[in-house]
């Protein structure tokens, strides 16, 4: 018998590493999450954990693992309705999640 280890989803998972950043505007800070060396569905589980961390119109910084994560995840956002920008980094794309409600 097999045994696995679960993981709970209660807030953003230990494994995508967090890190609160000031604003310019004074506005809400901003959340970086590194959602990565996981497959399907695990990155859109992770991604509606931590959303459900942050108050409405808070943004999160996503970065993703790979092009295919990245794409995963910015389909998933725009299903949920929050609006996605796509960042072009310094070697690696991100996307910008600004929880809607």
């Amino acid at each position: 018998m097999i045994r696995r280890r679960q993981k709970t989803l209660s807030g953003c998972p230990d494994d995508a590493a967090e890190q609160p950043q000031s604003s310019a505007a004074g506005a809400s800070s901003a959340r970086v999450v590194r959602i990565s060396q996981v497959a399907c569905p695990v990155p859109i589980l992770k991604l509606q954990a931590c959303l459900a961390d942050i108050r409405p119109q808070e943004c999160l910084t996503i970065i993703p693992g790979n092009r295919a994560v990245l794409n995963e995840l910015e389909a998933a956002c725009r299903c949920l309705g929050h609006p996605v920008v796509r960042v072009a980094g310094a070697g690696q794309d991100e996307l910008q999640v600004t929880r809607a409600y």
